[in-house]
Order: structure tokens, then C-alpha cells, then sequence
């Protein structure tokens, strides 16, 4: 742990560390959730406990917000920002390396697709195993959950991009690592939207 606060560990201090971790997560088949800590965030965990348990399952948090990372400095700790947005071209490339295909959830159809295509133009040898956009009022009790969790498992994917926004996005995967342990679960808010921009 490199830094914590409202009892949520920032543990990886540069988006390269977060690249190493998810490669290590990777290649011995352990599946995670990987969570971008903001000022909203930080708000949401103290009023929403069902996002602090989220967070509490997150194996990799990295600080999203220049907020945290001077909160961090006040502490003598170096943390980058690192946003779900930035880590979706690096752990692309990564995938394409190390032929580990991706899932790509939320946000809308249209943008998926877009999504889909423009992520293959630009990483080479990427596979993008699935997509999936769900409906209004998704929650983790809705019957989209529980397409989405089946498709992601038929799809073989080992990475799930995860675009529904905070908190809905935490809370589908915490609670999809339970049912497919082996995948990687990648929250990154608005990040796909900004691709098909």
C-alpha cells in the first residue's frame, strides 16, 4: 500500500506499475478489478457502502485526479495520475502482445462498435472477443448482468473494459469477479466515449 484514504489503498503508484500489475495478473491467470480513484470517488465511498465494498475488493486502484495525488503529496507519497481513459491504448497494446483477448461493456452500442474497430486499426493482432451495451437502469440485480457475465464467459475473454460510470461499474465488477475469477475487470468510466468521439 502506497497511500490510503477513506480507508481505500492506492497501491500503484505510475501507470506503468498498473501495466506490470495487470501483466503479472495476466500471465498466472488470477482475475481482478481494477478501480481509478477520483474526488468523486472519494465523495460516493463515504455515502454509498456498497461502493466502499467495491473498492474494499479492488485488487489495483490507481489515483485518477490531480486532487488525490496532492492529497498523496501532503503525505510524502509520488503517485501519477492515472485514469481509466489512459489506460485503455497501453493495456490494448499490452493485450495484443501477449494475445489476450478483450471484452468491451457499456456505454451504447454505437459507440462499442466504433469502439471495436478504431482499437484494432490502432493495436494491431487485438482481439476483441465481445461487446455488449446495456440497458437503462442496469444494476447488478438486473437481467442484463446476467447477460453480460454470460457473454463475457462464452466470449473467453480475459479482459473486460468496464464503461457505465461510477458507481455501477465498481459494483458490476466486484461482483462478476465472483462468478469469473479468471478475468480482469477494468473500470474506466467515459473512456470508450472519448474513442469514438
Amino acid at each position: 500500500m502506497t497511500f490510503s484514504i477513506s480507508n481505500v489503498p492506492i497501491n500503484l503508484k505510475t501507470q506503468q506499475d498498473t501495466l506490470d500489475a495487470i501483466r503479472d495478473r495476466l500471465s498466472s491467470g488470477a482475475g481482478f478489478s481494477l478501480c481509478t480513484f477520483n474526488l468523486d470517488h472519494l465523495v460516493k465511498v463515504q455515502n454509498n457502502p456498497a461502493f466502499r465494498e467495491a473498492y474494499a475488493k479492488a485488487d489495483l486502484v490507481t489515483a485518477d485526479g490531480f486532487p488525490i495525488v496532492k492529497l498523496a503529496k501532503l503525505q510524502k507519497v509520488n503517485l501519477e495520475r492515472v485514469t481509466g481513459a489512459d489506460l485503455i491504448h497501453p493495456v490494448c497494446q499490452l493485450a495484443a502482445s501477449e494475445k489476450v483477448s478483450v471484452f468491451l461493456f457499456g456505454s451504447n452500442a454505437q459507440t462499442l462498435s466504433l469502439c471495436e474497430s478504431r482499437l484494432k486499426a490502432l493495436h494491431p493482432g487485438l482481439e476483441i472477443a465481445g461487446t455488449f451495451a446495456p440497458g437503462m437502469g442496469f444494476s447488478t440485480s438486473s437481467a442484463d448482468a446476467a447477460t453480460a457475465v454470460s457473454l463475457i464467459r462464452e466470449s473467453r475473454a480475459k479482459l473486460c473494459f468496464v464503461a457505465l460510470g461510477a458507481p455501477r461499474q465498481e459494483l458490476f465488477s466486484a461482483w462478476a469477479l465472483n462468478q469469473l475469477p479468471g478475468v480482469g475487470f477494468l473500470n474506466i468510466g467515459a473512456g470508450l466515449d472519448f474513442i469514438a468521439e
